[in-house]
């Protein structure tokens, strides 16, 4: 059954960390025709390493687990998902691992990543005010430009908000809010942009303000809006 599915499964030996078993992805994956996996470490096997790797779950007591980490391998310039626990394997206390191919999410993230990084330096120099809206959690998370800080500071604004849109009624306008709140449940429902202009409400001592919130809605792979 283990050799009908492309997740990599390897058993492991508690203590010397051979190998006691490896199913046929895990097998292909080496692609050394006619090699024998038994006898051999696992991190010699999968990583081409010396010596353990640091966050290696052998260390782990039976019983313990499952656990789960994420790390790039060298070999094959691939980033890998290994979730593993430990078991009785023929007498042995072992763990089997559970390796899972993650590149091209890995990837996406990093570049997504670099995306936002690149998006507040240009935001920095345009003295914009940038934040981003979980749709699932409904949380703002504020970003740390000048412009994002300076409208905090004189509203009293969290760096996080909970409860959006109806939390924000606060800060704004009541006869803009209804303008508001439209932008959110818009986004929500799938739509690639959304805006609108709102005041914010009068605070002692701060000059009236009025700001353009402009939304860019970010789809999973099932093109559900997910955050904007």
């Amino acid at each position: 059954i283990l050799d009908q599915g492309d997740v990599m499964v390897f058993v492991c030996d508690g203590q010397s960390h051979q190998i006691l078993y490896a199913n046929r992805a895990a097998r292909q994956y080496r692609m050394v025709p006619g090699e024998n996996y038994l006898g051999q470490t696992c991190y010699a096997y999968t990583m081409g390493a010396s010596s353990p790797c640091d966050d290696c779950p052998l260390s782990a007591k039976p019983g313990t687990g499952p656990g789960r980490v994420k790390r790039y391998n060298p070999i094959h310039h691939t980033w890998e998902q290994i979730t593993w626990e430990t078991i009785n394997w023929c007498g042995h206390d072992a763990i089997v691992h559970f390796i899972t191919d993650i590149t091209e999410v890995k990837e996406a993230e990093l570049a997504t990543l670099q995306s936002r990084k690149m998006y507040e330096a240009a935001a920095e120099l345009a003295d914009l005010s940038v934040w981003v809206y979980d749709i699932e959690t409904r949380r703002i998370i504020f970003s740390d430009t000048a412009a994002t800080q300076r409208d905090r500071d004189d509203f009293n604004i969290p760096r996080v908000i909970e409860n959006v849109p109806e939390s924000t009624a606060q800060w704004v306008e009541p006869e803009d809010f209804i303008r508001l709140r439209k932008v959110y449940r818009d986004i929500e429902n799938g739509a690639p942009t959304a805006s609108c202009e709102y005041w914010y409400k009068r605070q002692p001592g701060i000059q009236p303000r009025c700001e353009r919130l402009f939304y860019t809605t970010v789809f999973n792979s099932e093109g559900k809006s997910i955050a904007a």
